[in-house]
């Protein structure tokens, strides 16, 4: 038994003693790794020393993305020290199961083993912890200034004062620009183009309202001035290609009405020429409108230019001198009618519309049955009228009744009363009709259809009912600019509003 006991002794001394030279060599290994790591961490540090050298002075920038990336870093090296930890610990687990081999192979050899050559303390090295690495600096270097180009829509004065549909394109110019221009710059810029397009008297930047605008980024207009210049610049430099942006140029209105007064005897700004249409492109129809409104042109211009009628082409009645203007719609009516037939119009004859009322009385007599049987019955009552007879007028005093008395010197009779003027037909109410209702201009000009025109003069010379048409006479009428036609209509009128005295 002692035997027995004194070699279990022996072999759990050699066990241990295996166990200690296992740890030695895993821990040899260990301080191999970790002298490996150690050159690694140097050689990593030396790099990065020489990144800090080449970068110079360059900021860092810290924010929640450097934090993010050296906590992945720190990470990684966790992970890193696990692996090369996992790998010592499987190595010791295969170097113990060898030792144990071994002991149970000594169980059975001598029992006589003498104890004082086993090693009597073992030193385990600790493991060497790997410090925090320095903060890499993962900000980008300031880009270089790219080029900007600007293209500017100049609109004019005329063209604000129309509505947006039909104000028509602008005049463009295109600058290139530096994103690191100052404002100063691309305003001064603007200002020039602004004057080569327009050529103000005065150049106000004030003046104009300028909006910018950049495709796809921000396609709402907003007001170009030194706060939104910045905007500008970031918008426009997130297209990758080719940075543009659209300023857009607008006149005040208000601001400008000084200076367009001042450039109205002066040069204009040049316009876009209009394209001239192809014969093909042109319809039949209105090449043969076209044709018939040349010839209406060329027979009837003016033989006074500059004349009182202040028109290049003007129709002139053979039974009236007065010129009659023609305008663009009365020649496409003269023409249109020209196209029907002869019986319409014809070169020498103008159509009868509402256009040409005004060229002779008679027409809008031939075009109204009505109106012609009602001036045939004025001009028979005009003929049948006869002068009413004078008046003449006997006085008898209250002395012969008593003409028992001695007569009374006979008093000189008195002469006969003048006779009344035989009435004219100067005035505008002819004789011997009345005032009719009590009526106001407009209301007048309503009821018998008169035109605008008529309404207009009267309401022009403060005329406000027909009460004063009693004391109006023909020729104030022709000094009030009303022409022969809207006399003719205004006398018809009036008779027809006229009543008879009562008897």
């Amino acid at each position: 038994m002692s035997t027995r006991t004194s070699a279990r002794k022996v072999s759990s001394s050699k066990i241990s003693t295996a166990i200690s030279y296992l740890q030695l060599d895993s821990d040899e290994e260990m301080e191999d790794t970790t002298l490996v790591n150690s050159e690694e961490e140097q050689e990593e540090e030396d790099e990065e020393v020489d990144e800090e050298e080449d970068e110079g002075d360059e900021e860092e920038e810290e924010g929640d993305e450097e934090e993010d990336a050296d906590e992945a870093g720190d990470g990684a090296e966790d992970e890193e020290e696990e692996e090369a930890s996992s790998e010592d610990d499987n190595i010791v687990r295969q170097k113990w199961k060898g030792g144990t081999r071994q002991d149970d192979e000594l169980e059975d050899e001598e029992d006589d083993t003498d104890e004082d050559g086993l090693p009597a303390t073992v030193t385990v090295p600790q493991k060497r912890k790997r410090g925090r690495g320095k903060k890499r600096d993962h900000s980008l270097p300031p880009a270089s200034a790219r080029k900007i180009q600007y293209t500017i829509c100049i609109f004019s004065l005329d063209q604000m004062r129309k509505s947006k549909a039909s104000r028509g394109w602008p005049q463009n110019r295109i600058i290139d620009l530096d994103s690191d221009e100052p404002w100063d710059r691309i305003k001064a810029q603007t200002l020039a183009k602004i004057s080569d397009v327009l050529n103000p008297t005065q150049l106000q930047f004030d003046d104009y309202n300028v909006l910018f605008t950049v495709p796809r980024h921000l396609p709402d207009p907003l007001t170009l001035n030194e706060d939104n210049y910045p905007r500008l610049v970031t918008n426009a430099l997130e297209i990758q290609k080719i940075p543009v942006a659209k300023i857009i140029v607008e006149p005040k209105i208000a601001a400008n009405i000084a200076g367009n007064e001042q450039n109205d005897n002066g040069e204009h700004a040049k316009g876009k020429k209009t394209k001239i249409r192809k014969e093909r492109d042109i319809l039949p129809v209105n090449t043969a409108l076209n044709a018939q409104i040349g010839a209406i042109r060329a027979r009837w211009m003016c033989p006074t230019p500059g004349g009182p009628c202040g028109s290049v082409h003007c129709y002139v009645s053979p039974t009236d001198p007065e010129h009659f203007p023609l305008g663009n719609a009365h020649v496409e009516s003269w023409a249109a009618a020209m196209l029907k037939g002869s019986q319409f119009a014809q070169i020498d004859k103008p159509p009868r519309n509402d256009l040409f009322d005004k060229v002779s009385p008679a027409h809008l007599a031939e075009r109204s049955p009505l109106l012609q049987r009602r001036l045939e019955l004025r001009d028979q009552a005009a003929a049948n009228k006869v002068p009413a007879a004078p008046q003449v007028h006997f006085n008898f005093p209250p002395e012969l009744a008593n003409f028992l008395r001695p007569a009374a010197p006979i008093p000189p009779v008195a002469p006969p009363a003048p006779m009344m003027p035989v009435p004219t037909t100067t005035m505008l109410i002819p004789h011997p009709f009345v005032p009719g209702p009590h009526l106001t201009i407009m209301e007048f000009c309503n009821k018998y259809q008169l035109d605008n025109d008529i309404c207009v003069r009267f309401t022009d010379e403060k005329f406000k009912n027909t009460s004063a048409f009693k004391y109006v006479e023909l020729a104030e009428l022709k000094e009030m600019s009303f022409r022969k036609g809207e006399i003719a209509e205004l006398k018809v009128a009036v008779e027809m509003w006229a009543q008879m005295p009562e008897q």
